[in-house]
């Protein structure tokens, strides 16, 4: 966090619009003062908390200047650092492929994001994505993120590419916005994206806080025309019993179930089982964080659908993704 701090108040203090915040905060404040005199009657309550707002403001930069960059507010990171990432094209989509076990191909993808700021310095996800979800803005960014994978598509449309099937997140705060399903179906509409092409990825704990709620979000979504699946599944509240519960397309499974040792045929049950079920189920499995030949050869003879993860492919930019659409055979070839 520090880091991502550091870095953005660099960027304000570079390009002037820092100091053109300190200066616009001293010229309100003085106005604030003088129409306060002229018009107490009108303007006492409105102009005491603009005033305090931003005395506050200048508070929270002047603490920066002196270094204490941890007291920079989060109000002066989302309105001045965040919307202006967003407007410069600084959040970036990469895709992360999934291939197919039986036959070997390229299924599809799943889109992550990326931050590359103005200086080309990639901020980590682990300390930018925390941040959104605390102060709502990663709202924002997965309807970004949903738009920029619709806009793919219909890229690779037109240029006669057959499309494969992205996956976008969703994240809990979008789960429980009340425009949340009918945003995505009209972005979905808008975009002429056909059925099954965007396939959208709800946490576990998404799942069974409100297991009816979320039944209900999600048949929705399925009548629109999305394929929906939990991520992450077995990483933290996840049941056997819940999955027959779930009107889910797909499971994708935790990237823990795999690093087991040689010798542990108990975990190799698990998996083994877990499967099955899934199947049984009429659920379609991802296998995630997948990383040695070895978890591909045992996923593969206990009947995973699709792998994904380092051993066939780091995410990478939209336009080296679109390069393995046009390949003629999209193999699936271990790194």
């Amino acid at each position: 966090m520090r880091n991502l701090l550091h870095a953005n108040l660099s960027r304000l203090r570079r390009d002037g619009t820092f100091w053109f915040m300190l200066v616009l905060i001293f010229a309100c404040s003085a106005g604030t003062m003088l129409l306060w005199g002229r018009n107490v009657a009108e303007s006492l309550d409105h102009y005491y908390f603009r005033l305090s707002a931003y005395m506050g403001l200048y508070f929270a930069i002047f603490a920066a200047l002196r270094g204490n960059v941890a007291d920079l507010s989060r109000e002066v990171l989302h309105r001045v650092i965040q919307e202006e990432a967003l407007s410069g094209g600084e959040f970036l989509i990469y895709i992360q492929p999934k291939y197919s076990l039986a036959p070997r191909g390229l299924a599809g993808g799943e889109a992550l994001v990326r931050w590359k700021d103005r200086d080309d310095i990639f901020l980590s996800p682990g300390e930018f994505i925390p941040l959104f979800e605390n102060n709502r803005f990663i709202t924002r960014i997965d309807r970004y993120m949903l738009e920029s994978s619709c806009r793919l598509l219909r890229e690779w449309m037109a240029a006669g590419l057959r499309p494969l099937p992205l996956s976008v997140n969703v994240s809990r705060v979008q789960f429980y916005t009340p425009e949340f399903v009918d945003t995505y179906i009209r972005m979905k509409t808008e975009y002429g994206i056909p059925d099954g092409l965007l396939e959208l990825e709800f946490t576990e704990s998404i799942s069974v806080e409100n297991i009816e709620l979320f039944n209900s979000v999600v048949r929705r979504l399925r009548q629109a025309g999305f394929r929906c699946s939990i991520d992450d599944f077995g990483a933290g509240y996840s049941s056997l019993n819940m999955l027959k519960d779930l009107p889910v397309d797909t499971l994708k499974l935790d990237g823990g179930f795999f690093r087991f040792t040689q010798d542990d045929e108990r975990a190799r049950t698990v998996v083994r089982h877990m499967l099955n079920l899934a199947g049984e189920l009429r659920m379609g499995t991802v296998a995630e964080g997948v990383e040695t030949p070895e978890q591909v050869e045992f996923l593969e003879r206990a009947g995973c659908d699709v792998v994904q993860g380092y051993v066939f492919g780091k995410p990478m930019p939209a336009a080296e993704f679109a390069e393995l659409l046009e390949s003629a055979a999209g193999r699936a070839d271990i790194a």
